[in-house]
């Protein structure tokens, strides 16, 4: 995530947004061509012997890797090129509704282009598979699209027509997602530890 935010905010520090766009559309294809150059036939889409795998076995080591997987690490460097993607497209998200107005064209807006992102991540699916394991591109396209429906419908309901139920739990959410992204770690731990029976978690 720091890797993500550093790169994100220097790129969104020194380029304009529409250059910030395409500089997120060249972070994605990049990696989809990296793990179709580098990696061994038949394994770009793999777990275990996928460029980025390789890459952190190589480069950091299987010690320091994530240890539940078999040293496959879901969250490896080479994961942070589209990853910022999604980084960089929150971002622009934040400008355009600053932009836009919180209005009934930016809802429209937004869920159209949300809409046609995630129709294109499904589109795509067939020759880039959706995986977050690997971070793939068509995941980030199915992320951002689905999050911008959502925002526009929420917007919809919150700002224009003045929905106040569940309006609190959002602004939680929203002001400290690192919290709780830290929250439901712990939480997977602590219910790990928890034992139903003699051998079985």
């Amino acid at each position: 995530i720091a890797l993500c935010y550093l790169l994100a905010s220097l790129l969104a520090r020194y380029l304009t947004p529409r250059r910030l766009l395409l500089a997120a559309v060249a972070l994605v294809a990049a990696h989809w061509a990296i793990l179709l150059v580098f990696s061994p036939a038949g394994e770009a889409f793999g777990r275990y012997h996928n460029a980025g795998t390789l890459l952190d076995l190589w480069l950091i080591g299987p010690d320091h890797l994530y240890r539940h997987d078999h040293g496959f690490d879901p969250e490896g460097l080479l994961g942070t090129l589209p990853a910022t993607a999604n980084v960089i497209a929150g971002y622009l998200t934040g400008l355009a509704v600053q932009r836009w107005g919180k209005h009934r064209a930016t809802v429209t807006r937004l869920a159209g282009i949300g809409a046609a992102l995630t129709l294109f991540a499904l589109l795509l699916a067939p020759l880039l598979p959706v995986s977050k394991k690997l971070w793939t591109g068509s995941f980030v396209s199915l992320t951002v699209g689905l999050d911008l429906v959502l925002l526009g419908v929420t917007i919809g309901l919150v700002e224009l027509r003045g929905a106040r139920l569940g309006r609190g739990f959002l602004q939680m959410l929203g002001r400290n997602p690192l919290a709780l992204y830290l929250f439901s770690e712990l939480l997977v731990v602590t219910l790990e530890l928890i034992q139903v029976r003699p051998g079985m978690g």
